[in-house]
């Protein structure tokens, strides 16, 4: 059985690994849509979704006016605003749907 000191050395191993992978520039071009974003409205199933949750409270503790999809305190979307979907297994529906909106509304940027 692996010792928790190589278990964490295969972690860190692998998200350097997955780090590296990224395209640096379109990493970049994220962050400064995340940035220059009005609000950020995250949404995500499963998993994927306490990720999200997880992600919109980081970006609220940078300053960022960040909110997930179904909180009570979600505010309307609109012109400057940012949806963040995440649906890793491929296509949900409830996804879909609200990516497919966001985008035909042309006015929120969908990452």
């Amino acid at each position: 059985m692996p010792t928790l000191a190589a278990r964490a050395t295969e972690a860190a191993t692998e998200i350097a690994q997955a780090a590296a992978a990224l395209d640096p520039g379109a990493f970049d071009r994220l962050v400064a849509t995340l940035a220059t974003a009005r609000r950020i409205v995250l949404v995500g199933a499963g998993r994927e979704g306490l990720m999200m949750r997880a992600l919109a409270m980081r970006l609220y503790h940078l300053g960022l006016d960040a909110h997930v999809v179904g909180d009570m305190t979600c505010p309307p979307v609109g012109p400057g605003d940012l949806l963040f979907a995440s649906a890793g297994p491929g296509n949900l529906a409830t996804i879909t749907a609200l990516v497919t909106t966001a985008r035909a509304a042309g006015q929120i940027p969908c990452a």
